[in-house]
């Protein structure tokens, strides 16, 4: 399993699952990212960066929803910085998709 896991509930079930922990959900859609990735986030700034301007709390050890209405603000900051293409921008995209959040386990 990844370090830290990206996870998007994609409709109602997703958001009951996702609620009481269910593994292995068909309802939410997970996505992974890498010790070495976060911490390359760490090292240049990028997390602080999010946190500040989004008004988040993602860090190391802790739970944080990235809320729909942020979504779009996250990944522009993710633009032209290598974590474009990262399964944080993935899950960004795809809460959009579906008109959901993003549940950040790191």
């Amino acid at each position: 399993m990844a370090d830290y896991v990206f996870s998007v509930p994609v409709n109602e079930q997703g958001i009951e699952d996702l609620e009481q922990e269910v593994e292995d959900s068909l309802a939410i859609h997970d996505y992974e990212m890498s010790e070495e990735e976060f911490k390359g986030m760490e090292k240049t700034g990028l997390l602080d960066k999010i946190n500040q301007e989004c008004g988040l709390n993602l860090a190391r050890g802790r739970i944080t929803q990235i809320p729909l209405d942020q979504a779009d603000q996250v990944l522009k900051l993710l633009a032209h910085t290598g974590y474009e293409n990262s399964g944080l921008a993935a899950a960004l995209i795809d809460a959009q998709y579906f008109m959901t959040w993003v549940e950040c386990v790191l």
